[in-house]
């Protein structure tokens, strides 16, 4: 029996109570094999949830083992030294080269993933233990009971992926920089999925494993290709998102002023959307939604895209189809079904001036008025066939002037606050600036009144 090993190990009440050494050991072994092979297939839909098949197989123990805090505490440390043989497997077959770039992308995590799933174990522990305080006992024969545990175990699932979310947003908070309101509300939709999964697959696999060991395995076996599969399937989303973004590098690179301007965009989108504390899921958007938003300049001539002047009508009626072209090009994929209304949106104005569509103000999506904001500053600052480079308090300057009208002012707030927390910009350069603004917009506004210099004779017929 391939358990036999873990034997010597348990051999403490109450678990002996309840099984055999042997039963007990081919349980263990049964359970904690298959959390190690599945917590490999990370399901990581892009823009969507994560699901971890090898829960299941966690989350069956409780319903199959009474908490003891030896036990409990030795079957934490194996579980922990599970978890870390996956992550360095993982981690040594991609530096091998053994897996393919978008196998590697889905097997592996980023090291505060790996953290947040190493206390996720730890949180097992706490939710074992509290399930245990409940004294509802292990798994029922007793239909009635075995739901009650089973609607318990939910709850407790659903408090279990909280915690696991908090620790992740916190640390996300401490290490990147994002805003802690943005940690507050939960994915609900995300992890709604995963509690009408994980916990019905643990009931169901914790009632095999106790009837047999051939049970279990013809539980299981058609459960690893639906895991496989649908890992597969999130290859290929991957795979989609990343040609669609190489095409977007690939229009951009017709022209030398164009090249990477996108993921400049994106970048500083991104920021801007932790600056206003956005939830993680809407900051993600903004980033993929910048890098593909002039995906729609495919249809644009090049010397159009590279003119070294000012353009003329008929040109300027062809760039302004490119958010249109562009929510065409990524409709066909439901991967992309926020992020095309968002690339459709880019160039629409607080004011409602923009295009294509004229929105304005709280109807033009939070993520298209970030980019709006981000792609005008960073052409600004880029070099143009027709024009030089802005400076910085030219482009700052320039935002200012127009919070209110072409962009969302609260937007504009957030660049200001960024650019003074880097250190680009200083509070009392910020005060010279917005002042000599007010100057500009008050001599505007006379020329508006008075388009006349003092003095000028208009009255041409009197003119001798």
């Amino acid at each position: 029996m391939s358990g036999i090993w873990l034997i010597p190990l348990f051999i403490w009440e109450p678990w002996l109570e309840l099984y055999s050494r042997l039963d007990l050991a081919r349980i263990l072994s049964l359970l904690l094999v298959s959390y190690f092979l599945t917590d490999f297939f990370l399901i990581r839909i892009p823009l969507g949830a994560r699901i971890r098949p090898s829960e299941m197989f966690l989350f069956s123990l409780i319903f199959l083992l009474p908490f003891d805090l030896r036990l409990g505490g030795l079957l934490v440390i194996i579980l922990l030294a599970v978890k870390l043989l996956r992550i360095y497997m993982s981690n040594f077959l991609i530096r091998l080269g053994k897996v393919d770039l978008k196998t590697a992308r889905a097997i592996g995590r980023s090291p505060l993933e790996e953290v947040t799933e190493l206390i996720s174990i730890l949180y097992f522990f706490l939710i074992w233990y509290i399930y245990a305080y409940l004294d509802l006992g292990v798994l029922s024969d007793n239909i009635f009971l075995a739901l009650n545990q089973f609607s318990l175990m939910t709850l407790l699932y659903i408090i279990f992926k909280g915690l696991e979310y908090y620790t992740e947003g916190l640390l996300r908070v401490l290490k990147e920089g994002f805003k802690l309101k943005t940690v507050i509300v939960p994915p609900f939709y995300h992890m709604l999925i995963n509690t009408f999964t994980i916990p019905f697959l643990a009931f169901l696999s914790a009632t095999f494993v106790r009837a047999s060991t051939w049970a279990f395995l013809l539980f299981i076996a058609p459960l690893f290709p639906v895991f496989y599969s649908i890992f597969n399937y999130t290859r290929i989303l991957i795979a989609a998102k990343d040609t669609i973004e190489k095409l977007a590098d690939v229009v951009e690179g017709k022209t030398e002023e164009l090249k990477g301007h996108s993921k400049k965009v994106a970048s500083l989108a991104k920021e801007l959307a932790k600056q206003m504390g956005l939830s993680f899921e809407e900051i993600e958007l903004v980033e993929e939604a910048a890098k593909l938003q002039n995906i729609g300049y495919v249809v644009i001539r090049e010397g159009t895209l590279g003119k070294n002047s000012s353009l003329n009508e008929e040109e300027w009626a062809e760039i302004k189809k490119h958010p249109e072209v562009g929510e065409n090009i990524l409709s066909n994929l439901k991967l992309f079904e926020r992020i095309r209304l968002i690339v459709r949106s880019h160039h629409e104005r607080w004011d409602g001036r923009g295009y294509p569509d004229k929105l304005r103000t709280y109807e033009i999506p939070v993520e298209a008025r970030i980019i709006a904001l981000a792609d005008a500053f960073i052409a600004m600052r880029s070099k143009r066939p027709y024009r030089p480079p802005k400076s910085l308090r030219e482009a700052v300057a320039e935002i200012i002037d127009n919070r209110g009208t072409q962009f969302d002012p609260k937007v504009v707030d957030a660049f200001i606050n960024y650019l003074i927390g880097k250190g680009e910009l200083s509070r009392e350069e910020y005060s010279k600036i917005v002042e000599e603004v007010k100057v500009k917009r008050q001599r505007k506004a006379t020329r508006e009144r008075n388009p006349h210099p003092k003095g000028e004779n208009l009255n041409l017929g009197e003119q001798s």
